[in-house]
């Protein structure tokens, strides 16, 4: 391609990232911010020329001057110092990919293309999920909140409360469970990552694993829409939980408040992130899985994003999903059960199953959500042969 064209590209590349940086604004759209920080990390993983590194760095340095020099707004979060820099060099890697691509011939453009659809995965995702909350707004004007939160309340106790007041109590607690809550997308363009640079044998394609993960996700909110009690109750959360008895039994208005609580799609995909960690041999990887979706679980609860009912359906969520995307004999049979159980769950609790159930039901509801899809998932995994993936 000749010269004047590479750069018009370049430029036209350049031009796109600044002004999507400029109208998310980036330095305050933190789910999109971590997704490109993530997307820093595939470039690293699978991009080895070291001039594109310092082109990229370069790049991202002069993105970052412009945000500034624009006065774009800033809303720290936690890890935003860390986060917001990554986010710009990610971006910066797509300019500088597009150039490279430019110059190479037929095959070469092709390999640096694929790595760059590989690289705006995720930040895609994020995007298409911040426009599907957006028009959740004004789909679903009303929540079923209080129907989740007297469900919760069912079990005996009042879980997000609990775990909130915790929260509230224990600072280190809450700052790195909520640094590793907000990381979700970079351990997402983790996984891709490790999964293209090497594909163990057998392993399912983690980015179609977590594509399928979001559609059916945001598909799923429409039947059971709610915010998290936090939105629900305001000032009055973690300490002041109401009595079931003081609800009425009837759908709020939380105007401006996402209805992305039911299912949990942050746990969901933290239990895709551990359940496709052990296909690969490092128990590094493995642990950092399993602690992070620990964490993650405490923090939708202790900062009032989700109730426990949310995460409990995340379970057969998230394995359904994993067994109709696997690479190897997808078990679509499996997948259909685990799929039933969740819109079970969501027409239950919109019928008010929690102001009638005895907390002996409610348990034995919740141990039968989260064994069957499990037993479902192990005896799959052994009639191929392999129950995990190390």
């Amino acid at each position: 391609m000749p010269a004047i064209e590479r750069m018009g590209v370049t430029a036209c590349v350049l031009g796109s990232m600044i002004g999507l940086m400029l109208i998310l604004p980036l330095g305050s759209a933190g789910f999109i911010t971590e997704a490109f920080a993530g997307s820093a990390v595939i470039f690293l993983l699978n991009w080895g020329n070291r001039r594109d590194w310092l082109a990229a760095a370069l790049i991202g340095a002069a993105m970052g001057g412009i945000y500034k020099w624009t006065g774009a707004a800033v809303t720290p979060w936690i890890g935003w110092d860390l986060c917001f820099p990554a986010s710009l060099y990610g971006m910066a890697s797509l300019v500088a990919l597009f150039y490279r691509a430019t110059g190479e011939d037929e095959a070469g453009r092709e390999r640096l293309l694929r790595l760059i659809r590989n690289i705006v995965l995720i930040p895609a995702l994020c995007l298409g999920s911040i426009l599907a909350v957006w028009a959740d707004l004004r789909l679903t004007p009303r929540t079923f909140d209080p129907f989740l939160y007297v469900f919760d309340q069912s079990l005996g106790f009042n879980p997000s409360f609990l775990v909130g007041t915790v929260f509230r109590d224990q600072t280190a607690l809450r700052l790195v469970s909520g640094f590793i809550y907000s990381s979700l997308p970079v351990n997402l363009c983790l996984l891709c990552a490790l999964w293209l640079r090497r594909r163990p044998a057998g392993a399912p394609d983690v980015r179609l694993i977590f594509a399928a993960l979001g559609i059916v996700g945001f598909a799923l909110y429409q039947l059971c829409p709610a915010a998290g009690p936090v939105y629900l109750f305001g000032k009055a959360f973690p300490y002041q939980p109401p009595l079931a008895a003081t609800l009425a039994q009837a759908t709020v208005a939380l105007p401006g408040v996402p209805r992305n609580a039911m299912p949990s799609l942050h746990v969901a995909w933290c239990l895709l992130v551990a359940y496709n960690s052990w296909w690969h041999r490092s128990w590094l990887l493995r642990s950092y899985a399993l602690l992070s979706l620990a964490l993650t679980s405490a923090a939708t609860l202790g900062l009032g994003e989700h109730y426990l009912i949310d995460l409990i359906v995340a379970v057969p969520l998230s394995v359904g999903v994993q067994v109709a995307c696997s690479s190897r004999n997808r078990r679509f049979l499996e997948a259909a059960v685990c799929l039933a159980i969740v819109v079970a769950w969501l027409i239950a609790l919109r019928a008010g199953v929690g102001w009638h159930a005895p907390p002996v039901a409610s348990w034995t509801a919740v141990a039968v959500t989260l064994i069957a899809p499990a037993a479902l998932y192990m005896a799959g995994a052994r009639g191929n042969g392999r129950a995990t993936g190390g």
